[in-house]
């Protein structure tokens, strides 16, 4: 992804959807890839890696939203 950093990841795709919400809300441009194997991807339960990326210009200022984030999402 040419142009786009990775800010963050996590092993929950709820906080994943949580994270990219509130990019979104604070006009950031998010985008969020999953790592979740194919054969299990009806198990919700199941652990897998997502990584949120936004565009190089905006990357601090995601950084900065997300240090400011509740810890218990």
């Amino acid at each position: 992804m040419e142009g786009w950093v990775k800010i963050y990841s996590t092993g929950n795709e709820i906080e994943a959807d949580f994270i990219v919400g509130l990019l979104q809300s604070s006009e950031i441009e998010v985008q969020s890839i999953s790592k979740k194997d194919s054969w299990n991807k009806f198990d919700v339960f199941a652990n897998s890696q997502v990584d949120i990326y936004v565009p190089k210009e905006q990357a601090d200022e995601a950084k900065l939203i997300l240090e400011t984030k509740p810890e218990d999402i």
